[in-house]
């Protein structure tokens, strides 16, 4: 998967969550845009702890993720959002 991949759905309009998929098996959710910074050579998706409420605590922690691992994206499933 490419970063302009992963860019264009950010960016899409309305925009909706999803999971990257890892070549090792991890998923990361992406519940808002702004979760989620791209580069070319690197992801950084933000990682709430479940007490959390994104948009109104600082984030716990972030995971930075190379591109090249990363295997799939799929939308996220209302009830999962």
């Amino acid at each position: 998967m490419t970063s302009d991949n992963i860019w264009n759905r950010v960016r899409e309009k309305p925009f909706h969550a999803f999971r990257l998929n890892t070549s090792d098996g991890k998923g990361f959710d992406v519940l808002h845009p702004e979760m989620i910074a791209v580069s070319r050579n690197r992801i950084t998706v933000t990682i709430y702890n479940p007490d959390e409420r994104p948009g109104e605590d600082v984030p716990s922690r972030d995971v930075s993720i190379s591109p090249l691992h990363v295997a799939s994206v799929e939308d996220l499933p209302p009830w999962e959002r």
